[in-house]
């Protein structure tokens, strides 16, 4: 977090006097580093922060190494405890937060309306200070590797824009969006009152209230109660002690941590609420980001996460697992750790993640057969590239400057090219993509390709067809709707004449 960022975020968290008395307790000689620490934790509201907050919050001049040691023996002797997986807003990922060990959990109770739905599910409503979202709600970032996740990394200059806008009196219309795990969340007249206090508990404040449209009492137009809502609570909550997922709405309740808390001591925001299973909640929050729009890629990547889809998505769904199995599961993939998928860590893939999706789509848009089954799918993707990087092994990997076969329109152009010739292959095998004998015709297929087209550079040495052929249809191509469709239509119809052609043994 920058210096600045991290001053504002600091007067967002702590009022002008517990600054104030955070550096009267730096500027006591009487006190060790150690003693500093613990008494800053002792003194202030139930912290929650790095060792790089302590510094600035002491105002000692001990370096953060210093400030660490200090911690770590704190957490040794039990006075303090830290998490390296709690995130708050605008953190990075691993950064050590530290808490006092002996603060006991606290019941936070809202009060709002619980409405009943066309599918008798319940949505709860309700407004609150933003600042207490973060305390109880876990924000779960699309982790693809592990198959969790579901929230984007949050923008900096979209969240310093609201916070600007919050600051300046603004109020933010939209609803938070959160999901209480249903696991811990229950209706007070179902448990009573002894429930385990982890537990998030519903009491309805009266009767359900039913309205009914004008002239056909039958028709019911709205069903809702006043609730209250018993909240497990503490401050300085790790991620796994929280109750609820924050669905959407991260980087409006990120921008509070921008805002001054002498300036705004409270900031209602509206929330939209529900007791669902992490499967739901995932499904909640792509449904809501279709009008809040986030990209495509990982609209794509979330679905393929998803254990199941409505009917309108369902292929979608079974392309993206297929794009997931391919580049970051199955190790024996062509495609493996080549492509820039949402929530893998790293730079120079050379594949960005919609070019794949657009060849798997490619395969599963055709007239070959996977049985409606997304491993079936990924297993041919993999077999067919896999004779494509065998083919042209020097092209194969390569940053797209390097080599046209990677570039989005080089990769959409020969998965063209591939499926044309595994239908012809499937025809003559009644259909069975499993017969071994389809993919030998097929390798040879592309290795009479190959003495006509080549994808890098090295093309420039080779025959006068290899020359000619990438610098007019190959060198230029962009990853454009009529240059990929161009270059498909030209390797559909080298291919096509090759074919037609006496074969000749392939060495």
């Amino acid at each position: 977090m920058a210096a600045l960022q991290l001053q504002e975020s600091i007067k967002a968290r702590f009022s002008q006097s517990e600054i104030a008395l955070a550096a009267v307790i730096g500027a006591d000689m009487n006190l060790s580093l150690k003693e500093k620490v613990v008494q800053l934790f002792l003194q202030l509201d139930d912290p929650l922060i790095s060792a790089k907050e302590v510094q600035l919050l002491l105002q000692v001049n001990a370096d953060e190494p210093e400030i660490s040691v200090a911690l770590g023996e704190c957490c040794s002797e039990d006075i303090l405890e830290k998490s390296t997986s709690t995130q708050r807003a605008l953190d990075k990922d691993g950064i050590a937060l530290f808490r006092n060990k002996n603060i006991p959990l606290q019941r936070l109770k809202i009060l709002g309306t619980a409405s009943r739905l066309s599918d008798n599910s319940v949505r709860l409503n309700f407004t609150i200070d933003g600042r207490l979202i973060r305390a109880f709600a876990a924000v779960d970032r699309l982790d693809a590797v592990a198959g969790t996740g579901q929230q984007r990394d949050e923008i900096v200059k979209h969240v310093k824009d609201i916070s600007a806008g919050m600051k300046s009196g603004v109020q933010v219309p939209n609803s938070v969006i959160l999901a209480f795990n249903d696991e811990i969340f229950a209706w007070a007249n179902e448990v009573g009152e002894s429930s385990p206090e982890s537990w998030v508990i519903c009491r309805t404040l009266g009767e359900w209230s039913t309205t009914t449209f004008p002239g056909n009492p039958s028709r019911i137009v709205q069903e809702v109660v006043p609730i209250e809502l018993d909240i497990p609570y503490r401050s300085a909550a790790f991620d796994e002690e929280k109750c609820a997922l924050l669905v959407d709405g991260q980087q409006r309740t990120a921008a509070l941590s921008l805002v001054d808390v002498d300036e705004t001591p409270s900031f209602q925001l509206s929330v939209n609420a529900s007791a669902s299973s992490p499967e739901q909640a995932k499904e909640t929050f792509r449904v809501a980001n279709n009008t809040v729009k986030i990209s495509t890629d990982f609209s794509r990547a979330l679905l393929g996460t998803l254990p199941d889809a409505p009917g309108y998505v369902k292929q979608e769904r079974q392309i993206a697992q297929a794009v997931k199995t391919l580049a970051i599961e199955d190790k024996h993939s062509p495609f493996y750790q080549l492509v820039k998928h949402p929530g893998v860590e790293g730079r120079g893939f050379p594949i960005a993640y919609n070019t794949l999706f657009s060849v798997v789509s490619a395969f599963e848009n055709s007239s070959l057969d996977f049985e409606g089954s997304a491993s079936n799918l990924a297993r041919c993707v993999s077999d067919a590239f896999t004779i494509v990087k065998d083919v042209w092994p020097t092209a194969w990997g390569k940053s797209p400057k390097d080599s046209r076969l990677m570039h989005g329109a080089g990769l959409r152009a020969i998965a063209g090219v591939v499926v044309d010739l595994l239908k012809v292959q499937a025809a003559l095998h009644e259909h069975d993509l499993s017969r071994p004998e389809i993919w030998p015709e097929m390798k040879n297929s592309l290795l009479r390709l190959a003495t006509r087209v080549l994808w890098t550079a090295e093309a420039l040495n080779g025959t006068a067809t290899q020359k000619q052929n990438y610098i007019k249809e190959i060198q230029t191509r962009q990853n454009t709707n009529q240059d990929i469709q161009g270059l498909t239509n030209f390797l559909v119809r080298e291919s096509v004449v090759l074919e037609k052609k006496p074969k000749e043994k392939i060495a």
